[in-house]
This record gives C-alpha cells, structure tokens and sequence, in this order.
C-alpha cells in the first residue's frame, strides 16, 4: 500500500497534464464554433462529449487516488504505532544506505 502512495505524485502531474488537454480541447471546439466549414456541428459536439468523459474519468481516478493515498498514510500510522521501534530501525537503516549512497559519489 506504502508503494501505491510512493507512485501517486507522478500520477497527480499526468492528472494535472491530462486535464489541460481536455480544457485545450473544450476551448478549440468553443472557438471553431464560429469557423464554418472546419469541424460539421455534429463532430464538435462529440468532441465536447468526449472532453466532458474524460473529465468525469480523471475526477473518479483523482478521487480513487485521493481515497488510496489516505488509506496507505493511516496503514503507515497504524504500523509506526503498532511497531515504534521496528520502525526507528527501518528509518535508521534507510538513512544509513542513503548516506552511503552520496558519501559515494
């Protein structure tokens, strides 16, 4: 559970990134509105549809994401409470690796 909250900030940029394309795209089907002859009614119209899908899609995964990220910090908080010391250990060794790593280059 730890590595899904590890690998959701990554997801929040691609949800951040997805959603100005859906905006970009919403705005170009508001402003081909007046250009006759570029895009028929009917296909801006499934355009707009379609934008509106995936905005409703990234709103349902940010909140899946959202409810993920919750869960794996309360997992976290229980495990620290439940073991202080096994987690000390775990931190204390982390530190130790991470210093041998720079101490290296």
């Amino acid at each position: 559970m730890l590595q899904k909250a590890l690998n959701a900030e990554p997801r929040i940029d691609l949800m951040a990134d997805l959603r100005l394309i859906v905006n970009d795209v919403e705005r170009l089907a508001s402003d081909t509105a007046t250009v006759s002859g570029e895009l028929s009614r009917e296909a801006r119209d499934q355009l707009v549809a379609k934008a509106q899908a995936a905005r409703q899609r990234l709103a349902d995964t940010e909140a899946r994401l959202q409810t993920q990220a919750r869960a794996a910090a309360q997992n976290t908080d229980d495990f620290v409470h439940a073991h202080p010391w096994q987690a000390v250990g775990t931190v204390g060794a982390g530190a130790f690796l991470l210093g041998l790593l720079i101490a290296r280059r």
